[in-house]
């Protein structure tokens, strides 16, 4: 019995390792790249940049998945005639969860938005697709290879929380606080990661990482303004930023209930059709 619990703890371990290994190249592989880029950055570079961190990110998974003798259905980032679909699904999904969140960040009456369109059709289509090449590459990193290799070892919620601390640094190091990193990277990895597991795909997950990125620049949230302007009171921004984050908390752990529920449905519909 003992053997047997040491043979598990090291095949865990190795697990461990390869999904490390595999998590700090793909970051070595940002920094390096995303050095080529200039500081001050525009949608049409982070295209570029998202584009090109993605080629290696699903390289670096045909690679390990070749180590572990799987496929890369396994992990999810296998491109089949559904996945088109399941992007559109994933986009939905995700411009609902930014549209409720901007509506109760509103409704809290420490922010109002205003509309000052500051980009063309061309400039949202190409932040669109900035943020799209970006999600891959981070559900490629995270979410696909990493997430589903740990949670065959040690299941749903081990996995995800080892993914979303090392999501969390990998934003803690790109410049977010404390509170951003665990509040708001972390707590998006468990959404998106579990996304990923209950649709055992890739597919869903990057159209929400997508349409919320992109939605938080139609906001003005990010870098170059989009459609909107977050107006907030003077004396007001500390209460803004952390009802904001209140409510993002909120929607998102109710998201990743939702998909929980969902993996639990179908996952006894596979074992009974299976039986």
């Amino acid at each position: 019995m003992a053997d047997a619990d040491g043979t598990s703890a090291t095949k865990t371990w190795r697990v461990l390792i390869r999904v490390i290994l595999f998590m700090f190249a793909c970051a070595v592989a940002l920094a390096i790249i995303s050095g080529r880029f200039p500081k001050a950055i525009e949608n049409r570079d982070v295209f570029w940049l998202g584009m090109a961190t993605s080629v290696v990110a699903f390289g670096l998974t045909a690679l390990f998945v070749r180590w572990d003798s799987v496929s890369l259905a396994d992990v999810g980032a296998l491109m089949v005639r559904w996945t088109p679909i399941r992007l559109l699904v994933g986009l939905a999904i995700g411009a609902v969860i930014v549209t409720v969140w901007a509506l109760v960040s509103a409704a809290g009456g420490y922010v109002r938005w205003k509309w000052e369109p500051d980009a063309d059709f061309t400039g949202v289509a190409i932040a669109l697709a900035a943020y799209l090449s970006l999600a891959m590459r981070e559900e490629l990193a995270f979410h696909g290879y990493p997430l589903r290799t740990v949670e065959r070892s040690l299941g749903v919620w081990s996995s995800q929380i080892i993914v979303a601390a090392v999501f969390a640094l990998e934003h803690l190091i790109g410049g977010m606080t404390w509170i951003q990193a665990v509040f708001g990277a972390a707590v998006g990895s468990l959404l998106f990661g579990m996304a990923s597991i209950a649709t055992r795909g890739l597919a869903v997950p990057i159209g929400m990482h997508a349409a919320w990125n992109f939605g938080q620049w139609l906001l003005g949230l990010k870098g170059p303004p989009g459609l909107w302007r977050g107006v907030v009171e003077p004396g007001n921004e500390t209460l803004a930023e952390v009802f904001a984050m209140a409510a993002y908390d909120v929607i998102f752990v109710a998201t990743t209930i939702g998909f929980w529920i969902y993996f639990r449905r179908t996952g006894n519909s596979r074992a009974d059709a299976a039986n």
